[in-house]
């Protein structure tokens, strides 16, 4: 694998980068990163031709976005509404025939700055490479298909699946796709749940990243969401289905209420619920989560 340097082809705000892939850059395939204003990468990529641009659009459009990383998008959005600039950085350049390498460097930049799940500081959800194993940090026993791992034979739990494992692993799934669920109202669990799990703050974190939502003081969370899986995060060889309407599971539902992590604001149809937030309600996720895992994720 590529020895990573910290000697860029180009750095620059929008404008800059335009110009310069618009004036004499000619290079078929090239490395890049998406930075926060302090230089900091948040998300690594390989493309052509004005490909590093793109992302800006997806994320900042009002309309679903053809493809779209919810993380990568929801940090953009949160570096536009404080006023300031995302900065771009190409990395290497490669000829025609040189896309191998052009692969190979990509993997090298996420493994050295690595994605959130890893501990780093990239919203990445795979690795590079198309390599499956790599997707996110996970025991190798393989988790059953109702649970969270990536069943082969039904593409949209899988995307749920692996969207999840960008927030973390859980024993069991907390997200489902809509139209594969039982549609109950939301109600107090009467199991003797007594304390805030990583599964039921990942629950909302997840479909507050999707709404390209902060968890702000008063914030709104809609139990159901709808994740478009990116082509450029998927792995090679996995059915991919074009969009996924999800929607927070039954029993973490239940089990948010029940330790009051967030107070329902009802609805005549489970997708229609939501849950409020406080400001103290935020706290204890944060103490759950850690509050550098928000911030990456430009939750706060």
């Amino acid at each position: 694998m590529n020895e990573v340097s910290d000697i860029f082809v180009f750095e620059g705000l929008r404008d800059e980068a335009t110009q310069f892939l618009g004036r004499s850059f000619s290079a078929r395939w090239y490395t890049y990163m998406l930075c926060r204003p302090n230089g900091t990468p948040f998300y690594v990529g390989k493309g052509s031709g004005r490909r590093i641009l793109d992302h800006e659009l997806e994320a900042l459009r009002q309309n679903l976005a053809p493809r779209s990383n919810p993380l990568k998008c929801n940090v953009i959005k949160k570096i536009h509404r404080q006023g300031d600039q995302v900065v771009y950085r190409i990395d290497r350049a490669y000829t025609e025939d040189q896309q191998r390498e052009c692969l190979m460097r990509e993997a090298a930049l996420i493994a050295k700055y690595k994605r959130i799940p890893d501990g780093g500081i990239l919203t990445n959800l795979a690795s590079g490479l198309g390599a499956e194993a790599g997707l996110h940090p996970i025991s190798k026993k393989r988790h059953a298909d109702t649970l969270s791992g990536i069943p082969t034979g039904n593409p949209q739990r899988a995307a749920l699946n692996l969207y999840l494992r960008s927030f973390g692993m859980v024993e069991s799934t907390c997200i489902k796709p809509l139209g594969q669920y039982r549609p109950y109202l939301s109600s107090v669990s009467p199991k003797p749940t007594t304390k805030v799990s990583p599964r039921m703050c990942f629950a909302l974190m997840a479909s507050a990243v999707a709404h390209g939502l902060m968890l702000d003081d008063g914030v709104t969370i809609p139990r159901s969401f709808t994740h478009i899986p990116d082509p450029d995060d998927w792995p090679e060889g996995l059915e991919r289905p074009d969009m996924v309407e999800a929607i927070i599971e039954n029993g973490v539902s239940s089990d948010i209420l029940k330790v009051g992590l967030a107070n329902l604001v009802p609805a005549n149809r489970p997708e229609d619920e939501a849950y409020r937030m406080d400001k103290r309600q935020i706290s204890i996720l944060e103490t759950v989560v850690g509050r550098e895992n928000l911030v990456l994720r430009g939750l706060a």
